[in-house]
């Protein structure tokens, strides 16, 4: 998928997508911004990699699982929004990556510039990075100590 941000799933099930979700988007040109699914691995991949072909996964996912998954993501994402709202500018601490390559990342400070339909975060590293689709799990937001 030429607008997806992940690497090919390890799995070669998936053909040459991160998951059946972003075939699907790809595949019916969606516009929603909830294009991965439970099982991407969501792997960032880095400037410049080269495109892998467009393979059908060996199990495409279906309209009605589509609209089923954006249900699940919504519901988790308004819940995640109640526990605590981190907006737009918050100062946070990256943590919670248990998967190589993503571990490197734990305890870097970001800042939030831009929230995703699905309660997700971009962030800005204080290195000029970004790191993208971050789950409100792995920030954690850093008070004003004054």
């Amino acid at each position: 998928n030429p607008k997806c941000l992940f690497l090919v799933h390890s799995d070669p099930q998936y053909g040459g997508f991160c998951c059946r979700k972003c075939h699907w988007c790809f595949d019916v040109k969606s516009k929603s911004k909830s294009c991965h699914g439970d099982k991407c691995e969501r792997k960032p991949a880095l400037e410049g990699a080269v495109l892998a072909p467009a393979e059908t996964p060996d199990r495409p996912m279906t309209e009605h699982g589509a609209l089923a998954q954006l249900q699940r993501n919504r519901k988790s994402a308004s819940e995640g929004q109640a526990e605590l709202a981190i907006g737009l500018n918050s100062q946070v601490r990256v943590t919670g990556f248990c998967q190589e390559p993503n571990k490197m990342f734990n305890g870097l400070i970001a800042e939030v510039v831009h929230l995703t339909d699905d309660g997700r975060f971009h962030l800005l590293l204080e290195s000029g990075d970004e790191l993208h689709w971050v789950k409100r799990m792995n920030v954690r937001e850093i008070l004003d100590q004054t």
